[in-house]
């Protein structure tokens, strides 16, 4: 983590999600003053709460360009200037073949992942140019590095994230700004926790077929980024970290896909 003061506050978007809360507690240990982020406002101020310290919550609408522009004023003014920067906001949509998504479901996925995080880095950049330094961490997913079988919008709105990322990678870093993408695969989140003990086949389907037969933890994917935001990895940009148990080398979740979407086998594809 950088030494000065004025380096450590951390905003995160979908701060009040599992994810989102294991990031802030993990960047509050850290040292930073953490802005918790969502349009859960109730549940940002409960994580707030819990986190302590200069934790402080907000309401906002990642996919509102106006918003993400006030919420970086309004937490500049109440804890200073934003360095460092994790786009965790967004949701999986609905599971479904491409052929059968509304304009409606194309463009919310588009708006909360890949939008939020242009808005995010548009009205992070300035502060971290003026600064000399500056993390900007998207968290995209595996499904944005190889495609999933019906969660299409999701897949594009993830892949978009990475090439959003890398490209600001390129433009920021000669003003000591890192920008890099975590791509986590299934998490253990309470839902998904409580899924798999229920006999998820979707969740049973992907573990199966994935090296180490386990979910990411999410205070393990907080260490991660506890890490790139570090001095340690100020030489580290452009990348794209699959924390997935090695899932996204054998496209886990697809068979399963084939088989409830389109009642066939991925092998009669």
């Amino acid at each position: 983590m950088a030494a000065d003061a004025d380096r450590r506050v951390a905003l995160v978007t979908g701060g009040a999600g599992a994810l989102g809360a294991a990031l802030c507690e993990r960047l509050a240990a850290a040292g930073c003053a953490v802005a918790i982020c969502d349009n859960d406002v109730s549940r940002a101020r409960s994580v707030a709460r819990r986190v302590g310290g200069q934790a402080r919550s907000w309401s906002v609408d990642v996919a509102d360009s106006s918003e993400v522009g006030e919420l970086f004023s309004k937490v500049e003014q109440a804890l200073g200037v934003p360095l460092i920067v994790v786009h965790c906001a967004g949701n999986p949509g609905r599971f479904a073949p491409l052929a059968q998504l509304s304009d409606s479901e194309w463009r919310e996925q588009t708006a909360v992942h890949l939008d939020a995080a242009f808005f995010c880095l548009r009205a992070a950049a300035p502060g971290m140019i003026a600064a000399g330094f500056g993390r900007v961490i998207n968290v995209s997913s595996i499904a944005g590095l190889h495609g999933t079988v019906c969660s299409g919008a999701y897949s594009a709105a993830k892949a978009g994230m990475i090439g959003l990322t890398r490209t600001a990678a390129k433009e920021l870093g000669p003003f000591g700004i890192t920008v890099n993408a975590i791509a986590p695969g299934m998490v253990a989140t309470p839902v998904n926790a409580a899924l798999h003990a229920k006999g998820s086949g979707f969740i049973g389907s992907a573990l199966s077929q994935t090296p180490t037969r386990a979910m990411s933890g999410a205070a393990d994917i907080a260490e991660l980024v506890a890490y790139l935001v570090s001095d340690a990895a100020r030489n580290v940009t452009g990348q794209v970290i699959a924390h997935d148990g090695g899932a996204s080398i054998s496209g886990a979740t697809d068979a399963y896909m084939w088989t409830r979407h389109f009642n066939r086998t991925e092998a009669d594809h």
